[in-house]
């Protein structure tokens, strides 16, 4: 078995349907990322840099919707909206102080991830969103 290591550039979007949302950087109000192919994944981290200043929680979701069986299908997935079904995998608090948030995760087991913004108060520039996955 050989090890995958795909870097991701995350886009965050202004409403959950991937198909219809736009790209904001400004986290003044609920954002979620693009989906995230991870049905060969079996660790890795999701890094999200902003300004200081929004107040919330971060959610790291999954979906085991079937959608399409390999990894080239993405951009359809993405284009088409075609994951619908998601659950919390596990959270993070922002306060207005943080200025970045880091999720680690092992075990995945699932399909397909995103981030999901539930704001709070306050706002912040995003500059960066990576997630870095490890699998086979």
């Amino acid at each position: 078995m050989s090890a995958i290591i795909a870097n991701y550039e995350v886009v965050i979007k202004n409403t959950s349907d991937p198909s219809t949302s736009v790209a904001t950087a400004n986290l003044d109000a609920d954002r979620y990322s693009e989906i995230i192919p991870l049905e060969r994944a079996f660790v890795g981290d999701i890094q999200l840099n902003f300004a200081a200043g929004p107040v919330g929680t971060l959610y790291f979701q999954v979906s085991q919707d079937f959608g399409v069986g390999d990894d080239s299908g993405v951009e359809r997935i993405n284009s088409e909206n075609i994951i619908t079904n998601w659950a919390n995998h596990s959270n993070i608090v922002v306060g207005a102080t943080d200025s970045t948030a880091l999720f680690k995760i092992t075990d995945i087991g699932s399909r397909w991830g995103r981030l999901f913004w539930d704001s709070t108060s306050g706002t912040g520039a995003v500059s960066s969103c990576r997630a870095n996955i490890k699998g086979w």
